[in-house]
């Protein structure tokens, strides 16, 4: 398939002089693909899904790389091209809906905004719009929904009205950074469920950033997993649970819960020690201070990111050595 949007060495540190928070992460989107971006707090997964958008905080600063978007360079337009581009291709839904929503606005205001401004329509036209949205979305009694405000919803139902902020003009990509979180999983169920089908209706990319792997494994076609700023694995998703190459990975599935049909452990296996803080990363491999297979070569090199080939590619110098993780 041919990409949609290439990410290429994207760098990007603060002003206060620390190390770089994100360390030339490289990332395609095609057509219609799910991408699953995934690591724990602080690995710079959600600042490079800002980037993309043009949201990432004052303070950060773009030091090398590419945001390719059908020939353009988004990280180098002016900002008032980067608006219009991507307000009109790009959407984004936001980890926590009641803060991404306004709360002096109606829901049928903030929806009908988007179809004014963007796609030109009256007020009536947009009002009529904005309650179909809703209705795509799943909300019951759309019409009345549109008269009510952002707090008078549950979590769930203010996740379905950011969703459908962000897909309203059905943009050729939509970033979900961690849509479900503080869910019940029901309900989270629910809106992977939306959003893969609405994604489709679409033909929209995704890039679908989460802590859970479990999340990614029938929404998902590859994963590219991130610590402490890089990417340290990248597959498809059958091979990244099947057989993760990189021992973070491995580290990550052993510490998920079962699923109800899988028999419980005693205890599970949580990765030792704790992620070093943003921009204060070790010396050599990151992840090797808490590694349980890292050996000498692990504390003064950086690896780099080997291709395994069939779509895999692990930072691990494992392969290097003719080893298997």
């Amino acid at each position: 398939m041919a990409n949609i949007l290439d990410i290429e060495n994207l760098t990007i540190s603060f002003n206060n002089g620390a190390k770089p928070a994100v360390r030339g992460l490289s990332l395609s989107l095609a057509a219609g693909e799910i991408v699953g971006l995934v690591g724990e707090s602080g690995s710079g997964k959600s600042l490079s899904a800002l980037s993309l958008m043009g949201l990432q905080p004052p303070a950060a600063r773009l030091d090398s790389g590419l945001i390719r978007f059908k020939g353009h360079d988004l990280a180098r337009l002016a900002p008032a091209e980067r608006r219009r581009i991507c307000g009109a291709h790009l959407g984004m839904v936001f980890q926590e809906p009641l803060t991404a929503l306004n709360p002096v606005l109606t829901i049928g205001e903030q929806v009908a905004e988007i179809f004014r401004w963007r796609a030109g329509q009256s007020r009536r036209a947009a009002k009529a719009s904005a309650v179909e949205m809703l209705a795509k979305v799943g909300l019951s009694n759309p019409a009345q929904a549109a008269g009510n405000y952002p707090h008078r919803f549950s979590g769930g139902m203010r996740q379905r009205v950011v969703m459908a902020l962000a897909l309203a003009l059905s943009p050729e990509i939509l970033v979900a950074d961690e849509p479900t979180t503080a869910l019940d999983p029901t309900i989270a169920a629910q809106i992977l469920a939306l959003l893969a089908r609405l994604a489709s209706e679409n033909n929209s990319a995704v890039l679908f950033i989460t802590h859970n792997l479990r999340l990614l494994r029938g929404l998902a076609r590859r994963i590219l997993v991130m610590y402490t700023g890089l990417a340290v694995e990248e597959a498809p998703v059958p091979e990244v649970f099947a057989s993760p190459a990189h021992p973070y990975t491995q580290g990550l599935l052993k510490a998920l819960p079962p699923a109800l049909s899988e028999p419980a452990p005693e205890r599970l296996k949580a990765i030792g020690g704790v992620p070093p803080r943003p921009g204060q990363w070790p010396p050599g491999c990151p992840f090797a201070p808490r590694c349980d297979q890292a050996f000498e070569l692990c504390s003064r090199a950086l690896p780099p990111l080997f291709d395994l080939g069939g779509g895999r590619k692990a930072r691990c110098f494992l392969y290097e050595t003719g080893g298997r993780c």
